[in-house]
């Protein structure tokens, strides 16, 4: 089974994927920000950022996603939870009425 990013990191942030292919493109072998490791990729090189670091994936079991905005359009990724008053959510500990925050 395949799953595709719900992010990208790059640029020491987080972005959605439409920004990241926007930036990157999209191999011939269908993945955005491609790291030119299958063999139809041809000679595609790893997709880096301006400071030459390679582009990172976010796999949807990877890390706490709650609140995460792209850092190219702002959008929110993944959206924090709705939570009552006095909740904190499950995932990140963040309480009702704080702002998610990435570090």
């Amino acid at each position: 089974m395949s799953h595709q990013p719900i992010a990208y990191t790059y640029e020491a942030d987080h972005h959605c994927p439409e920004c990241a292919e926007a930036r990157f493109g999209r191999c011939a072998c269908g993945q955005v920000a491609c790291w030119g490791d299958r063999d139809e990729c041809g000679d595609t090189k790893p997709a880096q950022d301006s400071e030459g670091n390679d582009v990172g994936a976010v796999a949807p079991w990877d890390e706490c996603l709650c609140g995460m905005t792209c850092g190219t359009c702002g959008e929110e990724i993944t959206p924090h939870p709705d939570l009552e008053p006095g909740e904190s959510c499950s995932e990140c500990g963040m309480n009702e009425g704080e702002e998610a925050s990435r570090d």
